[in-house]
């Protein structure tokens, strides 16, 4: 009979004794969460919660540095390696550069110092638009220019005769001084159209670059 008791007695402490265990063993689970960065998912993912935070942030876990508050994309393109258009191809910007570079997706070189997403898009002649057409923001100017990526607009013709012109058309027109310039265009390549005024009087004067006077005639 006392035996029974016993027994009894013995079953309702352990089932007393259970739950403060399992709130215990909570608790203590919850902490560890706390310290290594991990989550229940990313604990089922490899995240281990024996570790530090900054281990599993090396291990590409922890994205968010503690008090830094939410990352925002492109700083987690920065830190990965990533750029848009290779995380549409698989990069992944919850990883380091390291990982991703094993996984062929980051192509500039180590050590080569920290470089902004935007400086990268300077540097290579590439726009967000471009990038995602395959604009490489990790190549030059020059070698998406030949991909047709970049490629720098002409620069703008001058609307300027040259000197040795203006100086041509003035000498034609032998009036002992300098005309007054109204008007100056190019007609083609190597030539142009100087429209100058001598007293109440204008003068239009073909002319090359080099000096050539095609003609020169009163227009009023």
């Amino acid at each position: 009979m006392h035996k029974k008791l016993n027994l009894a007695a013995i079953g309702v402490g352990i089932a007393l004794l259970l739950p403060i265990a399992a709130h215990a063993i909570d608790q203590k689970y919850a902490k560890k969460l706390e310290k290594s960065g991990c989550t229940q998912a990313t604990e089922l993912q490899g995240c281990d919660i024996n570790k530090t935070k900054e281990q599993n942030a090396k291990a590409g876990f922890v994205t968010t540095p503690a008090g830094s508050g939410k990352e925002s994309y492109e700083s987690k393109l920065e830190r990965s390696g990533c750029t848009q258009a290779s995380e549409l191809q698989g990069c992944d910007i919850n990883k380091t550069k390291e990982q991703n570079a094993k996984a062929g997706f980051v192509t500039t070189p180590a050590g080569s110092g920290k470089e902004s997403y935007e400086s990268k898009l300077e540097r290579s002649g590439c726009t967000q638009a471009s990038e995602l057409q395959g604009c490489d923001i990790n190549k030059t100017k020059a070698e998406n220019a030949k991909a047709g990526f970049g490629a720098a607009k002409p620069a703008a013709a001058s609307n300027q005769a040259p000197a040795a012109a203006i100086k041509a058309c003035n000498q034609f027109a032998n009036e002992g001084y300098d005309g007054t310039i109204i008007s100056q265009s190019a007609m083609k390549p190597g030539y142009w159209e100087v429209v100058m005024r001598f007293e109440q009087y204008q003068y239009v004067c073909n002319v090359s670059s080099s000096g050539k006077v095609e003609s020169f005639n009163k227009i009023n």
